[in-house]
């Protein structure tokens, strides 16, 4: 018995000392109004690219570092180009924007701290990532939207996060009662 323990022993100290590098699941999760609200960019968009491309992808590798958009509508924000970096896997971890086809998609975006990247998703993904679009509709919460209503949606989402303008104070003159 002795045997057996001691040899199990020593390969759970060498385990529980070794570094362990998992994804970390998302804490809280932002729902669409805080998705938009933190959003420096939203827009609808395929994938056109991806680095490195799949033949080139390692073994251990899960994905693409970040993938190549084509921007086709903006929804909120500015952008400068037609075509974005956008970060998709960090290791083996899908942080980023992941999207596996060429099919339109929204996308909800933050400004990148890293210089490789033009964007990266809200929240280090920890928020909405990507809507399906299929024509003049959006998936939103599992059920088809037309594109109208939803632009008026992210559009009422982004009013709300706009400084109301201060009122003038009422002149000398004039009394409240």
């Amino acid at each position: 018995m002795q045997r057996i323990c001691f040899p199990a022993f020593i390969v759970f100290l060498f385990l529980a000392s070794s570094e362990v590098h998992a994804c970390q699941p998302c804490t809280l999760k932002l729902d669409f109004d805080d998705t938009v609200k933190a959003a420096d960019l939203v827009v609808i968009g395929r994938k056109i690219g991806e680095y490195p491309s799949p033949e080139m992808v390692l073994p251990n590798q899960f994905g693409p570092d970040w993938i190549r958009i084509e921007v086709v509508e903006i929804l909120k924000g500015f952008c400068e180009s037609e075509v974005i970096k956008v970060n998709s896997y960090n290791g083996m971890c899908p942080y980023g924007i992941v999207i596996k086809d060429e099919n339109s998609y929204v996308l909800f975006l933050k400004k990148a701290i890293v210089d490789y990247v033009d964007y990266d998703a809200v929240n280090h993904g920890c928020a909405e990532k990507i809507l399906p679009v299929t024509g003049k509709e959006v998936e939103y919460q599992g059920k088809p939207m037309s594109l109208k209503i939803f632009r008026m949606m992210i559009e009422s989402v982004v009013k709300e996060t706009q400084p109301r303008e201060a009122v003038p104070p009422l002149p000398a003159n004039i009394s409240v009662r």
